[in-house]
């Protein structure tokens, strides 16, 4: 999308996970299960954990892939990334209690 199209919404990046300089719960998740290898895919993972994990704080094997499945990962044959997201999801919920 072209960033004229995003005048006037509110714009999340990845840096936006850590305003402190501290990783994120996403972030951690990632990093704890080798979410990543290479980092290319890694902030376009991280950002669509973040949304899937808005709308479903507990999600599925499937719903996980159906999520990830607009990023291509290369390098890790996607279990660590489930996993991650999976752990991510703990960890909010624990943030959470």
């Amino acid at each position: 999308m072209f960033a004229f199209s995003a005048d006037g919404s509110s714009v999340e990046t990845v840096a936006g996970q850590s305003p402190d300089g501290v990783p994120g719960p996403v972030q951690r998740a990632f990093a704890e299960c080798g979410g990543f290898q290479c980092g290319y895919c890694t902030p376009g993972m991280i950002m669509l954990t973040t949304a899937l994990l808005r709308e479903h704080p507990e999600p599925d094997d499937a719903q996980v892939r159906e999520w990830i499945s607009s990023n291509i990962c290369r390098c890790t044959g996607y279990q660590m990334i489930i996993d991650s997201v999976h752990r991510a999801a703990a960890l909010l919920k624990e943030e959470s209690a």
